[in-house]
């Protein structure tokens, strides 16, 4: 399989038994995610983990359109201005460009992000420190529930983290069965959706790291039982900072 493949060639983790058994237990396709895909699988000893898959070859893709980038950039950097038909002082010099801004350094920096994307250990490491600062366990008033990075099964290719259960919450005004939901429904998700800005400009505005991506796909409406449960048999400190609180919070997924 693509997770298979993938595993033996990082070496995924030191115990290939336990890769095994992740592979085992992995299912469907769940989501898409830009270079990737994600899977839903069950950890041994830790339950249910979500695995997300570079797509196969995509490195090259990105390489050669970063090769065909470079050269649109040289090409409108090489464009001349338009003489001007004036004379003396007025009359325009030949070597001005016409475009001025500096279109391949542009280039080069967005290339540069797209191919940090393409490892995914940079990604985890990024996800483990927004968790530290954000996550229920930081004891901030806009603490969300984020989901725990599996470092020692994560690889250049391969992302395991914590999977987390619950509903978008662009369906709060109609449930799965078409009917219109209760009015204390929709008031218990619009404060939901009030926690995401709050905690989206204390990112942006507090502590200067933020969740770059946060669409409707990556904002949950998460249900958590009396005990903290939310489909792991093993407890993590999220869980911990949420069993004796409120059992619905904002889950910011990556």
């Amino acid at each position: 399989t693509e997770l298979t493949d993938k595993c033996e060639e990082d070496g995924c983790a030191a115990d290939s038994g336990v890769v095994e058994a992740l592979v085992e237990g992995i299912g469907e396709v769940v989501a898409a995610a830009s270079v990737g895909q994600v899977y839903k699988a069950v950890l041994p000893g830790y339950g249910n983990v979500a695995v997300k898959v570079q797509r196969p070859g995509i490195r090259g893709l990105v390489e050669r359109d970063a090769s065909m980038l470079r050269s649109l950039a040289a090409w409108v950097e090489s464009i001349p201005a338009i003489p001007n038909s004036g004379k003396g002082k007025e009359k325009s010099k030949t070597n001005k460009r016409l475009i001025q801004t500096e279109v391949a350094s542009a280039v080069e920096e967005f290339m540069s992000r797209i191919f940090e994307e393409l490892d995914y250990r940079k990604e985890a490491e990024n996800a483990a420190t927004f968790r530290e600062l954000y996550g229920l366990q930081s004891g901030r008033t806009d603490a969300v529930v984020v989901p725990e990075i599996l470092k020692e099964y994560c690889t250049e290719h391969v992302l395991v983290m914590e999977w987390i259960d619950g509903e978008k919450l662009t369906t709060n005004v109609r449930d799965y069965n078409g009917g219109e939901r209760d009015a204390s429904t929709v008031a218990e998700n619009l404060a939901l959706i009030k926690l995401a800005i709050d905690s989206t400009l204390g990112q942006l505005l507090v502590t200067g790291v933020l969740h770059a991506d946060p669409h409707a796909g990556n904002l949950l409406k998460v249900y958590r039982n009396g005990n903290g449960d939310n489909g792991s048999k093993r407890e993590t400190a999220n869980d911990k900072a949420s069993s004796s609180g409120s059992n619905v919070q904002l889950g910011y997924l990556d």
